[in-house]
This record gives structure tokens, sequence and C-alpha cells, in this order.
């Protein structure tokens, strides 16, 4: 009688170690086809959301629905959907219309409407908020709110309704990824030009200046003593002022116009004078380019004469601000950028020359 031959120890040892393999390779494997599944489910959340945000809007007369304050967003959509679907997948805990896990785009609070979206195939409805933005509105107030949690990517949808993913790789940033897709969380439609995200203070640095490097089209060429006009969008922050940049005639008036290479929201718009004891600066007026209809508009009111040396306190380098911030329309999507200056001799006799150092304008998110 024969006996059965059983497994030997070596070829137990090298069975476990394939399924050990097996498993190390499917494992991952499975975990990435399961976060997909609940990227595509959370898909499909958003593209929900943005069909109610459609129908409130049709409902409102074109109008998106305004900031709420305090309170989440999502619950002016509490008549057209229910809760479960602001629950991301992908996320712990339970989101609602009151506790939704995504944010909501700011810049479309009324009194934004449909109509002046643009472009809404680029214009960010919502998207995956980060769990530090879970606060008030939950609403997205920059790119750094977007959450990129489904493996290193994160959820949109469109205005239009269409819902996307974006893939964030090391070393870019949410904001680099948009860009890349061509997205905004511009109201318009438009993507953002690649300026700094910053605060338009007085103190913004002018090599953020969606101006900075662009040569404009000018009325006639500086005088050619001094700088060319190269230089007047340059991006240098002139600290002491020593060496006046741009200079006119001061009996003369100059206008400047800078043509944007992309559309960009302008909020804050300023221009910096020149020497106190050379150069003053005459009253001057900002036009922008609205990119809604092609024409130049008035931003802010013209400004008074700068640099005046008979004038206490005298200041090298004065600056005028246009900060459209506080003002009813609070931004502008613009196409170009211009500065109208009136002669500066009837303020100033003395003057040696009509000019400034820097022209900015800076868009904030």
């Amino acid at each position: 009688m024969m006996r059965k031959r059983g497994f030997t120890l070596i070829e137990l040892l090298v069975v476990i170690a394939i399924i050990a393999i097996l498993a190390a390779i499917l494992f991952p494997v499975f975990a990435r086809a399961r976060e997909k599944a609940r990227q595509n489910s959370c898909l499909n959340n958003l593209r929900q959301i943005a069909v109610a945000v459609q129908m409130y809007v049709q409902d409102n007369n074109q109008t998106f629905f305004p900031d709420p304050g305090g309170s989440a967003w999502g619950a002016y959509l509490t008549p057209y959907n229910g809760p479960t679907i602001y629950d991301c997948p992908s996320f712990t805990g339970t989101g609602t219309n009151t506790a939704p896990e995504y944010g909501f785009n700011k810049n479309l609070y009324a009194p934004i409407v449909m109509g002046e979206v643009l472009s809404p195939t680029s214009a960010v409805l919502c998207a995956d908020l980060k769990k530090s933005a879970f606060t008030g509105a939950c609403a997205i107030s920059q790119t750094t709110d977007i959450d990129p949690r489904h493996n290193n990517s994160f959820n949109f949808v469109a205005v239009d309704g269409h819902a996307d993913n974006i893939v964030v790789k090391s070393p870019q940033t949410v904001a680099d990824g948009m860009t890349l897709k061509g997205v905004s969380l511009a109201s318009s439609g438009a993507a953002n030009s690649p300026v700094t995200e910053a605060t338009a203070t007085s103190n913004t640095s002018a090599a953020s200046s969606l101006l900075k490097g662009i040569v404009p089209k000018v009325s006639s060429q500086p005088l050619t003593s001094w700088n060319p006009i190269q230089h007047i969008s340059d991006g240098i922050e002139y600290v002491s002022y020593t060496t006046p940049r741009c200079r006119w005639d001061g009996n003369s008036s100059f206008w400047c116009e800078f043509s944007l290479p992309t559309l960009a929201r302008v909020n804050y718009i300023k221009i910096r004078g020149g020497e106190k004891d050379t150069v003053s600066v005459g009253p001057c007026q900002v036009y922008v380019l609205d990119a809604r209809t092609s024409t130049w508009v008035e931003f802010g009111t013209k400004s008074g004469p700068r640099n005046l040396r008979d004038t206490a306190p005298v200041e090298s380098g004065a600056k005028i601000v246009w900060d459209i911030r506080a003002a009813e329309t609070e931004f502008y999507d613009v196409k170009g950028v211009k500065f109208e200056v009136d002669p500066v001799k009837p303020f100033d006799t003395g003057a040696q020359g009509n000019g400034c150092t820097e022209m900015m304008a800076f868009w904030v998110e």
C-alpha cells in the first residue's frame, strides 16, 4: 500500500510567499480601484449639485444665491435635492446641505447672474473642500481651499454642469493644475493670469503686478534723457526713487495702454510718482478694457497731481491708488489697462518732467 505524499515545508513556504507577493501587488490595485469608484461617485454628486444650482438660478431671475454669511451655502438648495449628495465618499464623516464637504466658488455669489459668466465651461462652480475650510459658508475663497483628496487629485464641476478631475503632481499646486486644465475661480471663467495670489494692499509688491514685463502702447515715447518705456512696468519696487524711470515733458499729457495676454480680474491699480525734486505726475485717470463689452470704462475717479514740491508733505514715489474693492462692482474682468495723465506744469511750474516710476495692476482671487 502506497502512502500519500504531503507538501513539504519548503513547498508550503513557497506557496505562502507567492500569495504574499500577489497580495502586495494586488492590494494597491484594489485600493486604487476602490478610490476610483469613490472618485466617480463624488463626480456624480457634483453633477447633481450643479443641476440644483441651475434650478435655483432659473427660479431666481438667472441670479446665483447670495453669500450666506455664517450658514452653509448648501442650505439654499434644500428644495432641489437631498442631503446625501453633499457627502464625499472619500472623506471621513457625513456631509449634508448644512455641512457640505464640497465648497462653492464665492466669486459666483449674487449679484452675479448667469449671463456674466463668459466661459461657463471654465468657471469652477464647486469642488472638493479642505477640512480647514469647513467653517461658515463652506465656500472656496482661493485655490488653497481645494482638497486634492482623490489620489492627489480633486474633483470639480463647472458652471455649465460638466464635472471633471484634476491631477496635482508634486511639486505642482492646485492653482497650477487649474491653470493647466484651463479653469478658474474667476466668475467670468477666464483663466487666471499667472501671478502671485496676494491680498492687494498699499504694500503689494510690484513683482506680482499683472502688468509686469508688458511694454505698453504710448501716446509718445518718454524723454530719452531718462529711461525708456520698458521700465514703467518692469516689476521692480523702487524704494528710494533716486532714479526716476520714465518722464514726459511737464507741459504734455501722455497715456500708456497695456494689453493683457489673457483675461484677468482686476480690482486694485496703482501708479507711483517720480523723485520729489525733479519729476511730478499730473492728474491721472485709469481705464480698463471690460471683457464683457470690449469697451474702455473708467476705473475709479481721476486723481490729483502728486509729488508737488510746494505741497507738504513732499514725498518721493507718492502712490496713486484705485481700489475698486470699495466700489459697488468690487472688480472688473478685463483685457487691458490704460493710464491717462494730464500735464503737470499747471500744478508744479518747476517740475523737470511729468512721469512716474511704476504702473501696476493687481488681481486678487
